[in-house]
């Protein structure tokens, strides 16, 4: 079964970068790409089994609650490009940030370095 990645990201040309560098590290992948987390919401509301969920630009900073129980309740791990630092705040159980600009190394490390947990 094909892994199904959300990318949160309202720049087309960013979200197209990180989709490439998706499919080209994971052999079979299925990418949703939305412009907001109230889309990404809709999306996982639906019944679609979700595995990961990348967050970038200002969406890294999102501390929605229905979405880390959404993210949470798939099983599903979340990434954050950009995200400050310092931030404090909810997290989904199974996170990872990653700095901005995103490099090919980055998101591929995250593939290369499952959770414990993962299967």
């Amino acid at each position: 079964m094909a892994a199904r990645i959300i990318i949160v990201e309202s720049d087309l040309f960013v979200c197209e970068d990180l989709s490439q560098i998706l499919r080209e590290t994971l052999e079979r992948v299925t990418v949703i790409a939305v412009p907001d987390v109230q889309q990404a919401l809709t999306e996982m509301q639906s019944g679609l089994r979700v595995d990961m969920v990348f967050l970038n630009g200002s969406a890294a900073q999102s501390e929605d609650a229905a979405l880390l129980d959404l993210v949470d309740n798939h099983g599903a791990h979340l990434v954050r490009i950009g995200a400050p630092a310092d931030r404090a705040g909810r997290t989904a159980r199974h996170e990872t940030d990653i700095a901005a600009p995103f490099t090919n190394d980055a998101i591929q490390a995250i593939f290369r370095n499952p959770r414990p947990d993962a299967e």
